[in-house]
């Protein structure tokens, strides 16, 4: 038996993953054994297990019985711990530029969680291994703002992926000040979690390390701030077939994170695009007669999201502005287009009075939706006028009203 491991020790194939590891009677009480040579310079120990999860403990600790800063090893835990994942892989590599050993070299790590001894990982990195020499590189992300909710906090994290270049093994992250925040990763990823305790506008220096020599640790500062507010758009109409867009407003387009809509039922095509902050709607032929709900939100759970409702018609009448003249020496002809958006015909005028004072000779091209009016001359009064703009060859289309204030001359 003996024999038998040690052939497969010399190819290092050698890694036990239970409690223990059995050789002719011998019990070793170790997570595994693990051999590293020039052909196998990394292993991953299988499920390694927690009795039970701790708030706020994603991630194991690691520790060798070499001497401090001699050891020749980088372990990386693959997955991050949490109440529903108590397993995880965790990867023994030989550390870049590590020269040609002279003999045999053995390290025992120590693998604990909450500061209890899970169990030992033995490994022995065989006679001639080396690794060579690179250089590496860790990109900073730059600063981070984390958006919490001005009241009924709770605890927000968001995650970073970490870039690399060149070789960058066994990547750590810790954070200055653990009141404002905490920092965990596994690989490249880097979770910050804010606890709700934290103060706005309190910031932790958070520090990525490699466990690769003459890699350089790099430091980004995380922000807490409160999150911004989406204003809630006005419900809209919007004619079938015709694309229409909004523009979106906000309290501060900084803190409200990355914004993504969605439309309920989803009958049209709702995009956003950064450039304007306008949402667009297509395909709306689908959702004709009905109302569609469309929902504003961030990527960012701080940020309330908001809905407004797009109400399809087959056409509809733009609402004129209000328009005010002064009555002149003569009178003037004005003419008016009315703007319509989607299918609108038959236009009808009524106007308030019924035989105004301040504009005379109404009437509409029933087909083209021009206006004309006469602005009356020789006023000595104020004269308000109410005009109503109908169109009754669609149904459904809604009638709108402006008024035509003429002043005294």
């Amino acid at each position: 038996m003996k024999k038998l491991l040690g052939l497969l020790a010399a190819t290092g194939l050698v890694a036990s993953t239970g409690a223990t590891v059995v050789a002719c009677g011998e019990t070793v009480n170790a997570l595994a054994n693990v051999t590293l040579n020039n052909t196998t310079k990394s292993f991953e120990v299988k499920d390694v297990t927690i009795p039970a999860f701790v708030t706020g403990k994603a991630n194991f600790a690691f520790e060798s019985n070499a001497a401090t800063g001699k050891s020749i090893l980088v372990v990386e835990q693959m997955t991050n711990l949490d109440t529903s994942v108590l397993k995880s892989n965790v990867k023994i590599s030989l550390k870049a530029g590590t020269a040609k050993l002279a003999a045999d070299v053995t390290e025992i790590i120590t693998v604990k969680y909450n500061d209890a001894v899970i169990g030992t990982i033995n490994v022995t990195i065989k006679k001639d291994t080396e690794s060579a020499a690179v250089t590496g590189t860790i990109t900073n992300p730059g600063d981070q703002v984390v958006l919490v909710k001005a009241s009924d906090r709770v605890a927000v994290t968001k995650e970073i992926t970490i870039t690399t270049t060149g070789t960058v093994e066994g990547l750590s992250v810790s954070s200055g000040t653990e009141s404002v925040a905490t920092a965990t990763n596994v690989g490249n990823k880097i979770t910050i979690s804010i606890p709700t305790t934290a103060s706005l506008n309190s910031t932790s220096k958070i520090t990525v390390k490699s466990a690769t020599t003459g890699v350089e640790e790099i430091s980004f500062t995380v922000t807490v701030k409160t999150a911004g507010t989406i204003t809630k758009p006005a419900n809209i109409k919007a004619a079938a077939g015709i694309k229409e867009e909004i523009v979106i407003a906000a309290s501060d387009f900084d803190l409200v994170g990355k914004i993504k809509v969605a439309a309920n039922p989803a009958h049209a095509t709702v995009t956003y695009s950064e450039q304007g902050r306008k949402i667009e709607f297509t395909g709306l032929e689908a959702a004709l007669g009905t109302n569609v709900t469309v929902t504003i939100s961030s990527e960012d759970t701080a940020v309330e999201p908001v809905t407004f409702d797009v109400s399809v018609v087959a056409g509809f009448i733009v609402q004129p502005m209000d328009i005010v003249r002064t009555s002149g020496a003569t009178t003037v002809d004005e003419t008016l287009t009315i703007a319509v958006k989607g299918t609108v015909t038959d236009f009808t005028v009524l106007t308030s009075p019924e035989t105004p004072t301040g504009i005379t000779e109404v009437s509409i091209n029933p087909i083209t939706g021009v206006l004309s009016y006469k602005v009356a001359a020789g006023l000595n009064a104020e004269a308000v006028t109410t005009v109503t703009i109908a169109a009754t060859g669609v149904t459904g289309v809604t009638a709108v009203t402006f008024t035509v204030t003429v002043s005294a001359a």
